[in-house]
């Protein structure tokens, strides 16, 4: 049922709760941006959603790991795809990472005015249930 990359993405979450000292709210956050960016990917027909998750997980890890973006990015072996999502926003993968993160900080102002508020609205919803979840798993 989960694929190999949600597998990976499961043990690499639960690897790094379990190593850190960091808040838990770092960790949830890491995974709603990742689900959210997924779903919205998902939402408008793109392919490989595990890309957009992984994204939006990564474009956060740094603060988990008390690194610069820079470093981090450098020591983790990404394709050029979501290593330039996340440091210029480019692609599809950078548009809807940008478009979340505006969403998450309620920068509506900085969304685009055809953006689909109905679609995100259910991602965001979605997104958080599915991290509170996957926190409750990781503590037991």
């Amino acid at each position: 049922m989960l694929g190999m990359d949600q597998i990976r993405s499961w043990a690499t979450m639960i690897a790094l709760a379990n190593r850190t000292s960091k808040p838990e709210e770092i960790c949830r956050s890491l995974l709603l941006r990742g689900k959210m960016c997924e779903a919205i990917a998902e939402s408008q027909g793109f392919n490989n959603n595990s890309s957009y998750f992984m994204t939006g997980v990564l474009s956060q890890l740094h603060v988990m790991l008390d690194i610069d973006q820079h470093t981090m990015l450098e020591q983790v072996p990404l394709g050029e795809d979501i290593q330039s999502a996340i440091t210029d926003h480019a692609g599809t993968m950078g548009d809807i990472l940008k478009h979340v993160t505006h969403y998450e900080a309620g920068d509506w102002d900085l969304l685009p005015h055809d953006i689909d508020i109905d679609a995100y609205e259910e991602s965001y919803r979605s997104a958080l249930n599915w991290s509170k979840e996957a926190m409750i798993s990781m503590s037991n």
